[in-house]
C-alpha cells in the first residue's frame, strides 16, 4: 500500500505535462490512454488490488497531464483567431487590454484580447491574444481599454540555437501565437475604457491609486524596490540593480513570490496570536495556534490581490494557504501531502506553470526546507532545553533562533542551487550573509511598512508620505548593503548549463546526505529505495562517481578533439560564429546585436549557446567591425567570460558603438590586438589565420560612414590541413573584387556569405573566385531570390539561419559534416 499516494499521482502528472512539452501526442491516444487508466484504476480498487490501482490511476494522471499541456500547445485555433491574420500585411486591429501593462523605459507591452480585424477594407469580428509592443510611450493604458491600431501582426520567432530559450513556446504557454509593434503610443486609439472584468478594474483602480502614490513621493531607484515588494512591479528596476541583487543571491526577496508571502503570513500569525493571548477567554476556549492560522487568511489574500493576483502571486498565495490549512487541520507535520496538494490545485489549473521559474524556484526551496529542517529543528531545541540558568537560557535562545534562520536559508538554497545554476548560470558565494543581512531589513521592515502604507494611503497623504520617507530610507540601507555585498571579490561565480543526469546525481547526493546525517527525521523511512543508512550510502557514492566521471569525460573530451568545428549561430540579421579549434582554443568571430539596446543578444541568445555547451572560456574574440549587429553582443561576453584576446581593426576606437565594448576592455586590462591584410599569418593550435582586408589601420580622428566601416571589415580565412572558412563579414562589392585579384583561396571550402546574403554584396565574380562548397547566410530576412541563384550557381549547397537554425561545420581536415539546428 502506498503511504503517501498524492505526491504518486502527482510524480505521474508531472511526468505528463513534461512529455507534453517535448513531444507532440495524438490526441485521440492520449484520451484513450486517460480513460482506460482511470478505469482500470476503478476495477483495481474494487478488486482491493490497491497497488496496481494506484498505478492505473497514475497512468491516467499521466494521459491527462499530457493532455492539458497538449491542448495549449498544439491545440487548433478557431477560424476567427487573430493567428490567420499575420504575415498578410498591416491591418486594423480592436482589442482590450487583458493584463495590466508593462512600462519599461520608452515601450509598454500591452496583452490584448482581440475583437475585431479589418484587412483589405473587410472587417469581422476576431478572437485570441496578441502581444503588443508599443514605442515612444506618452499615455498611460490601462486594464479594460478597448483600442484600436494599425499593425503587421506576425508570428513570434525564436533564436534557433542549441539550448536556446524557446520564446515562442513561451508565449504559446500563455496563449499567445502572434504579437506586434507601433513605434508611437499615438498610433494606438483608445476608443472607450472600462471593457474589463468590473471587479477587476476596481482592483487595478485601487492599484493604480498606489503606485502613483510611490512614484511621486518615493525617491528613484527606491521606489521601484518598494513598487515591485508591493504591487510585484519588478520591470522598473533597473537592470544593474537586479543584477546586484542576483550577485547576492537576494533577488527573491524584491519579487511577488512565496518568500514575501510567506512574511506576510508569518508577521500576521504572530501578531493575531499575541493579540489572541490577551484575552483568557480565548486561551481556555479555542486552539490559539489554529485560530491564529484561521485569521492569517485575511492578511496574505489582501496582499496577494493588492499585488495584482499574477500566476506567481497566485502559485505562492495557494502554497501559503495550503501550509495555514495543515496547521488548521492539526496535519503540520504531513507537509509532503500539502505540498503535493498546492501543486495539484496549481497545475491543474494551469499546467504552464510547471515550466514558470518562479514555481520551480518555491517547490524546490519548500522541498528542502521539508527535508533538510526537521532533524535541525529537533537537535537545536534539545541544546535549548539543556540550558543552566535563566541568562544561559536567554542566549541558547537567540543563537538557537539565529542557527535556526541560517539554517533555513541554507536548506532553501541547496534545494534551488540547481535551478539557479541551470537557468541563471551564476551562483552567489555570500548568500548566506546577504540574506542574513537584507531579509531582516527588507522582509521584516520595508514590506510590512509597504502593507501599512497601502492601508493608508487612500486615508491621508500626509502621513502616507512620511511612511512613505521611513520606508525609503530603510530601502536606501538595503540597497547600500547590496551594493557593497555584490562589489565584494569572488561575490559571485559563473557557471557554465548542467545536464539533467547531473542535475538528478545532484539531488541524490543531497537526499542521500540528508538521510546519513539523519536530517529528515523519521520520515526518511518512507522514502522508495533509501530505507535503509545502507542504501542512502550507496546512493551518494553512485551519485559523486557519476558527477567526477561525468567532468573528467567533459575535460578529456575537450583535450582530445580530432576535429575543428564552427558554429554560425542563429543571432537575427546579425552575425555570430564560434569556432573551436582542434587543440581545444576558441575563437569567437562578433556578437551580433541590434540596432537598439533593447534587447541584449550577447546576454540572451550568445552566453547561453555558450554556457549550454560547457563553454566558459573565449580565447580570442574577433571584431570585424563595430556595427551594432557583430558589436553589440560582445560587452556581455568579455564582462562574464573569461576572454584572453581581442581582435579587431581598430575602427570601435572611431564610432560611439565601440563604446560599450571599449570600456570592457579597458576594465578587463584588455589592449585589442590590431590587424590588416599587411599582418603576418597567425597559427592557432594548428590552424592558420590569414587577415584579407583592410590593408590599412584607419588614421585617428578619421569620420568613418556606414559604407567606410563595411568595407574595412576584417575579413579572416581560417586553414586548417585541407579545410578552409572564409569568413568576410559585411564587405561589399568593391573589396570583394579586390580580394578576388588579389588572394588566392581554396575552392570547396565554406563560406560565411558576406553582408548577409545582401543583394549588394555576393557578386558572381567573387563567388567564382572562391568556389565555395558550403555558403551560410547569416540572417534573419528573406533572402532576394537573385542572390540564392548566385549562390547555387556556384555548386554549393546553402543554409540560412532564418530557415535553418544555427549552423554547426565540423570538419577533419578532409571533409565536412554540416548539421543545421533544425529543418527548413
Amino acid at each position: 500500500m502506498i503511504k503517501r499516494p498524492l505526491p504518486f499521482l502527482l510524480a505521474f502528472f508531472i511526468g505528463g505535462i513534461v512529455t507534453g512539452y517535448v513531444a507532440e501526442i495524438p490526441r485521440p491516444w492520449v484520451l484513450g490512454v486517460l480513460g482506460a487508466g482511470l478505469a482500470l484504476s476503478a476495477v483495481c480498487f474494487a478488486a482491493r488490488r490497491n497497488t496496481a490501482a494506484f498505478v492505473a490511476a497514475g497512468t491516467g494522471f499521466f494521459a491527462l497531464g499530457l493532455y492539458g499541456l497538449g491542448s495549449i500547445l498544439y491545440g487548433e485555433v478557431p477560424p476567427d483567431h487573430v493567428v490567420h491574420w499575420a504575415e498578410r500585411g498591416k491591418i486594423v486591429l480592436d482589442g482590450v487590454v487583458a493584463e495590466n501593462p508593462r512600462v519599461s523605459g520608452d515601450r509598454t507591452t500591452l496583452v490584448l484580447d482581440a475583437v475585431r480585424v479589418e484587412s483589405e477594407g473587410v472587417s469581422q469580428g476576431a478572437g485570441g491574444r496578441v502581444l503588443l509592443s508599443v514605442g515612444e510611450t506618452t499615455r498611460d493604458f490601462k486594464y479594460g481599454d478597448y483600442v484600436r491600431t494599425g499593425v503587421r501582426l506576425k508570428r513570434p520567432r525564436s533564436f534557433s540555437n542549441p539550448g536556446a530559450f524557446d520564446y515562442e513556446r513561451h508565449l504559446r504557454l500563455q496563449g499567445i501565437r502572434v504579437r506586434g509593434f507601433v513605434d508611437d503610443t499615438r498610433k494606438v486609439v483608445l476608443i472607450r475604457e472600462g471593457q474589463g472584468d468590473p471587479w477587476r478594474q476596481s482592483l487595478e483602480r485601487f492599484r493604480t491609486g498606489i503606485r502613483d502614490r510611490i512614484r511621486s513621493q518615493a525617491p528613484f531607484p527606491e521606489g521601484t524596490l518598494i513598487q515591485a515588494m508591493t504591487l510585484g512591479e519588478q520591470y522598473e528596476i533597473p537592470r544593474e540593480i537586479q543584477d546586484r541583487f542576483n550577485r547576492t543571491g537576494t533577488s527573491h526577496i524584491i519579487a511577488i513570490s512565496g518568500f514575501n508571502v510567506g512574511i506576510i503570513a508569518l508577521i500576521a500569525f504572530f501578531v493575531i496570536r499575541t493579540l489572541l493571548k490577551t484575552s483568557e477567554y480565548l486561551l481556555l476556549r479555542f486552539n490559539l495556534q489554529k485560530l491564529s492560522a484561521l485569521f492569517a487568511f485575511g492578511p496574505v489574500v489582501f496582499y496577494a490581490f493588492v499585488a495584482g493576483l499574477g500566476m506567481s502571486t497566485v502559485r505562492a498565495l495557494l502554497m501559503t494557504l495550503a501550509l495555514l490549512v495543515t496547521i488548521l487541520m492539526g496535519r503540520a507535520r504531513d507537509l509532503p501531502n500539502t505540498l503535493a496538494l498546492a501543486a495539484f490545485a496549481i497545475l491543474a489549473v494551469s499546467p504552464a506553470a510547471l515550466f514558470d521559474i518562479s514555481f520551480q524556484l518555491s517547490f524546490a526551496a519548500v522541498a528542502a526546507i521539508l527535508l533538510l529542517m526537521p532533524g535541525i529543528t529537533e537537535r537545536l531545541a534539545a541544546w535549548k532545553n539543556r540550558a543552566a540558568g535563566q541568562a544561559d537560557r536567554l542566549a541558547r535562545r537567540l543563537a538557537a533562533n539565529l542557527a535556526l534562520f541560517i539554517a533555513v536559508s541554507a536548506a532553501a538554497t541547496l534545494g534551488t542551487l540547481p535551478f539557479i545554476v541551470y537557468y541563471f548560470n551564476r551562483v552567489s558565494n555570500i548568500t548566506l550573509l546577504a540574506n542574513l543581512l537584507l531579509v531582516p531589513i527588507l522582509g521584516f521592515v520595508v514590506l510590512p511598512l509597504s502593507m501599512v502604507l497601502i492601508l493608508i494611503a487612500p486615508l491621508s497623504d500626509t502621513l502616507s508620505a512620511v511612511l512613505i520617507d521611513i520606508t525609503a530610507w530603510f530601502t536606501r540601507l538595503s540597497l547600500d548593503l547590496n551594493d557593497g555585498l555584490a562589489s565584494l571579490p569572488g561575490a559571485s561565480s559563473i557557471l557554465t548549463t548542467p545536464s539533467f543526469p547531473e542535475l538528478a546525481a545532484y539531488y541524490v547526493v543531497l537526499l542521500a546526505a540528508a538521510l546519513l546525517l539523519g536530517l529528515p527525521g523519521q520520515r526518511g523511512s518512507d522514502i522508495p529505495f533509501f530505507r535503509t543508512r545502507r542504501n542512502a550510502a550507496a546512493a551518494l557514492t553512485l551519485a559523486l562517481l557519476f558527477i567526477a566521471g561525468h567532468t573528467l569525460w567533459l575535460s578529456l573530451k575537450l583535450e582530445n578533439r580530432e576535429s575543428l568545428r564552427v558554429t554560425f549561430l542563429d543571432v537575427g540579421h546579425a552575425s555570430c560564429s564560434l569556432v573551436e579549434l582542434p587543440g581545444g582554443r576558441r575563437i569567437l568571430v562578433d556578437g551580433g546585436g541590434f540596432h537598439n539596446d533593447r534587447f541584449d543578444v550577447g546576454r540572451y541568445v550568445v552566453a547561453p549557446f555558450l554556457w549550454q555547451n560547457r563553454i566558459g572560456k573565449i580565447d580570442i574574440v574577433v571584431l570585424t567591425h563595430p556595427h551594432p549587429d557583430h558589436v553589440s553582443g560582445l560587452p556581455y561576453i568579455l564582462e562574464n567570460f573569461d576572454v584572453e584576446e581581442v581582435w579587431s581593426n581598430g575602427d570601435e576606437a572611431a564610432v560611439d558603438e565601440g563604446a560599450p565594448l571599449r570600456e570592457k576592455m579597458r576594465a578587463k586590462g584588455i589592449t585589442p590586438r590590431l590587424l590588416t591584410s599587411e599582418s603576418a599569418a597567425i597559427e592557432v593550435d594548428g590552424a592558420r589565420i590569414r587577415i584579407l582586408n583592410p590593408d590599412t589601420l584607419s588614421p585617428p580622428g578619421e569620420d568613418l560612414s556606414d559604407r567606410d566601416i563595411n568595407e574595412r571589415s576584417l575579413v579572416l580565412q581560417l586553414q586548417w590541413k585541407e579545410a578552409s572558412f572564409l569568413l568576410p563579414s559585411d564587405i561589399g562589392e568593391p573589396t570583394e573584387s579586390a580580394l578576388a585579384a588579389r588572394h588566392t583561396i581554396p575552392a570547396g571550402g565554406v563560406l560565411l556569405a558576406p553582408h548577409h546574403g545582401s543583394a549588394r554584396s555576393n557578386s558572381s565574380a567573387f563567388l567564382r573566385a572562391v568556389r565555395p562548397g558550403v555558403v551560410v547566410i547569416s540572417t534573419g530576412r528573406p533572402i532576394r531570390e537573385e542572390v540564392l541563384d548566385r549562390l547555387r550557381n556556384t555548386g554549393a549547397v546553402v543554409y540560412r539561419t532564418d530557415a535553418h537554425g544555427a549552423v554547426r561545420v565540423t570538419t577533419d581536415g578532409a571533409r565536412y559534416e554540416v548539421v543545421p539546428f533544425k529543418s527548413p
